[in-house]
């Protein structure tokens, strides 16, 4: 997925995180549409005019959403995620 510049309509989803198979626990964390589908947004970048756009973002299954009445999130994903970012 190419940096394109736009404005990014962010919410939150809450989601279980895995790291090499391994649960880290649950997570609130954005998530954007992109041509409908939902992304859950790791890791955002800056255009030097400061504009952000998602660098590192993981493609939801839609099915896997539903809506919550939090403060903290507006999504619970169900199905856990693999951190796509090496860490050394």
């Amino acid at each position: 997925m190419g940096m394109e510049k736009k404005k990014w309509q962010v919410t939150k989803v809450r989601h279980l995180m895995t790291r090499s198979g391994q649960m880290l626990g649950h997570c609130n964390s954005d998530m954007v549409f992109i041509d409908g589908a939902p992304f859950v947004v790791l890791e955002w970048g800056d255009y030097p005019d400061g504009e952000s756009v998602p660098l590192v973002t993981v493609q939801l299954d839609p099915k896997q959403l539903d809506r919550l009445d939090w403060d903290e999130a507006e999504y619970m994903y169900q199905s856990p995620i693999e951190d796509p970012v090496r860490h050394n």
